[in-house]
């Protein structure tokens, strides 16, 4: 009888793990990323330094220009130009790494080659974000429903939380490196360089997440012990160096590390492979999950980016309205309770406005009987420094002027004078108050 019985899916298919030899061993692996450090030492440090400069400038440029609003045009293209040079230098960092030994590719012809590739490592990194942004934003929920149910307070917990985010990348990085490897050099694209990094760490996996965990605590163990000598040196000699020039330097020199790292693993993960096929069930099924989830990444960071922007401009449009309905009304009263004023005394209260241009104590004081509490600006930097605006009206005790400035409507007040309440669209800066 013939069986019609479907065989079961699985993630790993025996022909593909029984193709892969053992990965060389540890102690192997660092010592040629070092010897290959050290062949081409001032080539790598070069290219480095261009990459921290272009770090450097978007650092800078973010606090020099975009926060004055003035030069927010000049901070954009700044920030653009920097962050060009920093996919430029890093496309060719990866470029040297992969050709570590072709001493013929020098400075020049490594960066002519990360030109070529600077607009396919955006793209790559873009798809792995949007690619990661979606069972990232499942952790997210997931962790903090948790601590919900669990009465945690996230605040009090969130440098825990934050780490357990970044550790994450721990587990990331070795397919997002590969992948970057396939890139220069496979000359694979976007979903495909992915969808290759997944192929070439099948089996293998859990061995390059070790090596980049223990290639990381060497990385920061180096970076802080280098550190601390440039520090005791500088302390011993008395001199005084720039901590951001310290820490620039240190990033030079161990940079390159890292670029060798995933070319070295590439080069490990391809040779363990007893076959170059690359188009097998698992690269094929690798590209289809990477594009669904690189969709479902882009419809949340959208959601997530450009809704609470459309929530945030219309909700606060409403609270502007709100807000000023309450001025108006406040301003209204006190135009009433100063004719009430008048009618009892024969004139109007006389006061110098306070700082910022606010009602003086002197009035609130003289009004007191009618309003017991004075009104301030419902919004605490509004108005005149959350006080609602006086003119000073001393020496004409048979005029006043008293305004709010308003938000829903820009450049427009309203007033309440001896003439009755108005909207105007000038402030207020002498008497009569229009």
């Amino acid at each position: 009888m013939e069986n019609n019985t479907e065989p079961s899916f699985s993630p790993i298919l025996p022909e593909e793990q029984s193709s892969r030899k053992p990965l060389p061993g540890v102690g192997n692996f660092f010592a040629r990323i070092f010897a290959s450090y050290r062949k081409r030492f001032w080539t790598f440090a070069g290219i480095a330094t261009m990459f921290w400069l272009g770090m450097f400038g978007a650092t800078f440029f973010s606090f020099h220009f975009i926060l004055e609003e003035d030069k927010l045009l000049i901070g954009f293209f700044a920030q653009i130009i920097s962050f060009f040079v920093i996919l430029w230098s890093f496309s060719a960092l990866l470029h040297g790494a992969f050709s570590r030994d072709d001493t013929t590719k020098g400075f020049a012809r490594l960066f002519v080659l990360g030109l070529r590739d600077t607009g396919s490592l955006f793209w790559l990194f873009l798809l792995a974000y949007l690619a990661i942004l979606a069972p990232l934003f499942l952790i997210i929920a997931v962790s903090v429903t948790l601590m919900g149910i669990f009465e945690v307070d996230i605040l009090e917990n969130i440098y825990a939380f934050s780490w357990s985010i970044q550790a994450l990348g721990l587990f990331i990085w070795p397919w997002v490196g590969v992948s970057m490897m396939a890139m220069v050099g496979e000359r694979k694209r976007g979903i495909g360089a992915l969808a290759r990094g997944v192929n070439l760490l099948q089996g293998a996996y859990w061995v390059a997440c070790g090596r980049f965990f223990l290639f990381s605590i060497a990385f920061f163990a180096v970076g802080y012990a280098l550190g601390k000598l440039v520090f005791f040196i500088g302390f011993t000699v008395g001199a005084s160096i720039p901590l951001a020039w310290i820490s620039m330097a240190l990033n030079v020199l161990v940079t390159p590390i890292s670029a060798l790292f995933i070319a070295h693993l590439f080069e490990d993960l391809k040779n363990a492979r007893a076959t170059e096929e690359q188009d097998t069930p698992l690269f094929l099924r690798a590209r289809k999950f990477i594009k669904i989830f690189a969709i479902i990444g882009g419809i949340l960071f959208v959601t997530a980016t450009v809704l609470p922007a459309i929530i945030i401009t219309s909700v606060g449009g409403v609270q502007d309205q709100a807000r000023d309905t309450k001025r108006q009304a406040d301003i209204r009263d006190v135009g009433i309770s100063m004719e009430i004023y008048s009618i009892m005394n024969g004139a109007y209260p006389q006061a110098v406005p306070v700082f910022e241009g606010a009602v003086p104590n002197a009035i609130k004081t003289a009004l007191e009987d009618s309003l017991i509490i004075f009104p301030t600006d419902p919004k605490s930097n509004g108005s005149c420094g959350g006080e609602y605006c006086w003119v000073d009206n001393t020496g004409d005790d048979q005029r006043y002027c008293v305004y709010a400035k308003l938000e829903s409507k820009k450049q427009m007040y309203f007033a309440s004078s001896e003439q009755g309440s108005k909207e105007l669209s000038a402030e207020p800066a002498s008497l009569p108050c229009w």
